[in-house]
C-alpha cells in the first residue's frame, strides 16, 4: 500500500485551517521533511483566498488514525 500524506484546505467561519495528515507510524523526521516541502506553489494549489500567505490561519499536522469506514448508502460498516 503507498504511503501517501494529504494537504488540505478547510474555510471556517471566521478563518482558514491548513491540515496535514500523514500515515500512521510515520516518523518525525518525514514530518520535518514534509514541513519543508510546503512551499508557496504547493500551497498556492489549495482553494484558498491568499496563496501563499498563512496569516489568520490554523495550520495543523496530524497522524492518520485508524478508523471504522461505514458505506453511506448502505449505513453498515465495510471495513476495520
Amino acid at each position: 500500500m503507498a504511503r501517501i500524506a494529504e494537504l488540505q484546505f478547510t474555510q471556517m467561519a471566521d478563518r482558514g485551517q491548513i491540515e496535514l495528515v500523514v500515515p500512521s507510524g510515520t516518523p518525525n523526521k518525514e514530518v520535518l521533511k514534509l514541513r519543508d516541502l510546503l512551499t508557496d506553489d504547493l500551497l498556492a494549489r489549495l482553494p484558498r483566498g491568499c496563496g501563499a500567505c498563512l496569516s489568520g490561519d490554523h495550520f495543523l499536522i496530524r497522524e492518520r488514525l485508524d478508523v471504522v469506514q461505514i458505506d453511506l448508502d448502505k449505513m453498515a460498516i465495510v471495513g476495520p
